[in-house]
C-alpha cells in the first residue's frame, strides 16, 4: 500500500466534529490502496467541555497505536505560556495586561515564529518522520487550525512531497470569520491572506466540504482545477444505538451547536413562544446544549426566552453520545439558515441524516442544508414564524 502522512489536530479522541474527517481516513484509505499515518496530539477524554480545557497539557510522551490498516501517533500538547498561566492567573489583572500584550504579539509573530504555535511539534515530528521513510509519497492536511497549512508547505519544500490541503472550514473566505478587538487589524488580516495564499501554492490540490466552499478557494487562489468536494458524512455504526430509541414524553424541539450573529434564531422562538402560549397544559421543551460556552449566543436566548424560561434548557458542552442521544428523542431538531449565505453545511445535517430525523429549517438557507435534507426526504423548510409554528 502507499503510505500518506496525514496532520490532523483533532482525532479521537477528540470529540470535536471535526475529529470524523480524519477518522473516516484512517477506516477507509485501505480501501483505495493508501496506508494512513496519522499525526495528531493527546486527548484526554474526560475534560474536553469547554474550549479552555483544549489548552490543558495533555500526554507526556509520544504514544504510536497501530491498527491493521493504519496508524496513529499521539504527540504531547504543552500549551504555551499565556495558556499556562491562563489556569491560575485569569482574573488577576497583571495577567489580563499581559495576555493583552502577548495576544497583540502573537497575531503577528505567529506567521514567522513556531513558538507562538502550541502544536508546533507537528512540524518537527513529521520531519522526523519523512526522513526516516522515504516511502511516504503523501501528505493530507487538514484544518483548522490553520497553521497546519504551514507546517506542511515547509515540509513540502524540504521533502519534494505532493500534499493536500483539506479544509472542514474556510478562513480568510469564510462568511462567518468573527472578528473582535485587535483580531480586526487589517494589517493583521492581510497578512493573514498573503500566508494563506503563499502556503496553499505549494499544495497539489485543495479539498473542502462543499461545492460553495470549493469555488471560494479557488477564486481565491486563482487557481480553478485544485479545488475538489468531500462532503463530510456519518459513521453508520455509530447511529445504530439511537435509530429506535423512545421520543422524549414531552414535545422537545433541540439545536445543536454553535448560534451566530448571522443566524435569525428569533424567528424560531417566536414560533416556540406562540405554541407554548396557545398550549400552557402541555410541557413544551426547546434544548441548547453546548449554548453556555457561547456568551453572545447564551445571552440572546435567555433574552428570546423571557415568559417561558422553564420550557428552555440550555447546557455546556456535553459528550457526544448524550447529545446524539438527545437528538434521537427529540420530536423535531432545529437548523437555523444564515441571513445572505447560502453555503454552511453544517456536519450536524449528517449526524440528523444518520438518526432519520425530520429538520426544521427556519429560516431555510436556500441551499446546502436544505437540498441535502431533501434529498433525504427530512427537510422541514420554512421562513416565517407562522409557517414555523405550522410545523410544530
Amino acid at each position: 500500500m502507499e503510505k500518506v502522512l496525514i496532520l490532523a489536530y483533532n482525532f479521537p479522541p477528540s470529540t470535536r466534529a471535526s475529529a470524523n474527517r480524519a477518522k473516516a481516513w484512517a477506516m477507509y484509505m485501505h480501501e483505495f490502496g493508501y496506508y494512513p499515518i496519522i499525526i495528531t496530539r493527546h486527548w484526554d477524554k474526560e475534560s474536553q467541555i469547554t474550549f479552555k480545557d483544549d489548552n490543558q497539557e495533555c500526554g507526556s510522551s509520544i504514544v504510536v497505536e497501530k491498527h491493521a490498516t493504519y496508524e496513529v501517533h499521539y504527540l504531547p500538547y504543552k500549551p504555551i505560556i499565556r495558556e499556562r498561566l491562563l489556569v491560575n492567573n485569569s482574573k488577576k489583572l497583571w495577567f489580563k495586561l499581559f495576555s493583552k500584550a502577548y495576544s497583540f504579539l502573537k497575531l503577528f509573530g505567529v506567521y514567522y515564529f513556531n513558538v507562538f504555535i502550541p502544536y508546533a511539534n507537528f512540524q518537527k515530528y513529521a520531519d522526523t518522520i519523512l526522513k526516516k521513510d522515504n516511502t511516504i509519497t503523501k501528505m493530507v492536511v487538514t484544518v483548522f487550525p490553520v497553521f497546519l497549512l504551514k507546517f506542511a508547505h515547509t515540509l513540502s519544500k524540504k521533502h519534494k512531497i505532493k500534499w493536500i490541503a483539506d479544509y472542514r472550514d474556510d478562513w480568510n473566505t469564510s462568511d462567518l470569520t468573527k472578528k473582535i478587538g485587535v483580531n480586526n487589524n487589517k494589517t493583521i488580516h492581510n497578512l493573514g491572506v498573503k500566508a494563506e495564499k503563499r502556503w496553499l501554492k505549494s499544495a497539489s490540490h485543495v479539498t473542502s466540504v462543499s461545492d460553495g466552499y470549493v469555488k471560494k478557494l479557488e477564486l481565491f487562489l486563482n487557481k480553478k482545477d485544485k479545488g475538489v468536494t468531500l462532503a463530510n458524512g456519518f459513521f453508520e455504526e455509530e447511529m445504530e444505538a439511537y435509530k429506535n430509541i423512545a421520543l422524549y414524553d414531552n414535545f422537545t424541539i433541540t439545536y445543536n451547536g454553535t448560534l451566530y450573529k448571522s443566524q435569525p434564531i428569533e424567528i424560531s422562538m417566536t414560533a416556540v413562544k406562540k405554541l407554548i402560549l396557545k398550549y400552557p397544559n402541555k410541557t413544551i421543551t426547546v434544548r441548547f446544549p453546548g449554548i453556555t460556552n457561547e456568551v453572545e449566543a447564551e445571552k440572546k436566548i435567555k433574552e428570546l426566552s423571557i415568559g417561558i424560561e422553564k420550557n428552555i434548557i440550555t447546557s455546556n458542552r456535553i459528550p457526544k453520545n448524550e447529545v446524539l442521544k438527545m437528538q434521537a428523542k427529540s420530536h423535531l431538531v432545529l437548523m437555523v439558515g444564515h441571513i445572505g449565505i447560502d453555503d454552511i453545511p453544517s456536519s450536524k445535517i449528517y449526524e440528523y441524516i444518520g438518526l432519520n430525523k425530520k429538520v426544521l429549517i427556519c429560516p431555510s438557507d436556500n441551499g446546502v442544508i436544505e437540498n441535502t435534507l431533501t434529498n433525504v426526504g427530512l427537510a422541514l423548510s420554512v421562513n416565517t414564524a407562522e409557517e414555523a409554528y405550522s410545523m410544530m
